[in-house]
């Protein structure tokens, strides 16, 4: 199970805030597989992963155009390919039955350490000489 720490924080409270939020939804699918449950359960989560996702690459993409940001393009691709992977899941669980529990939480874990981790805390510099906090 996944657990927020300072690890992944980029020191931007907005931004943090919505990682967080990240992370509590990626613990309601652990906490899912752990337990078991009722097969609505992985639609609900697919459904919140994938409209907290496009808030919060929204957010990220509305300060690469403001500050000018100079990865922007190659950060908003990886976006693109994330909520796109997103929208597979939701596709493979409500239009084709099938279930995307295992996969969905490799893909969610992978997302939230690789991304955070590698992508995000490279507009750090950037996002915090333009004053966000």
């Amino acid at each position: 199970m996944i657990k927020w720490t300072t690890d992944y924080s980029v020191h931007i409270r907005e931004i943090d805030g919505q990682h967080n939020t990240i992370v509590a939804v990626v613990k309601e699918l652990s906490e899912f597989i752990d337990k078991g449950g009722e097969r609505e359960v992985i639609g609900t989560i697919i459904r919140k992963l994938i409209s907290i996702a496009g808030f919060h690459f929204a957010t990220e993409e509305k300060y690469f155009v403001l500050f000018k940001y100079e990865e922007a393009e190659t950060h908003t691709n990886i976006h693109r390919a994330m909520l796109k992977r997103l929208e597979d899941f939701r596709r493979d669980f409500f239009e084709h039955g099938k279930d995307v529990t295992a996969a969905l939480a490799n893909f969610t874990m992978v997302w939230l350490t690789d991304h955070v981790l590698n992508q995000d805390k490279k507009y750090v510099k950037c996002f915090t000489e333009h004053g966000l906090k």
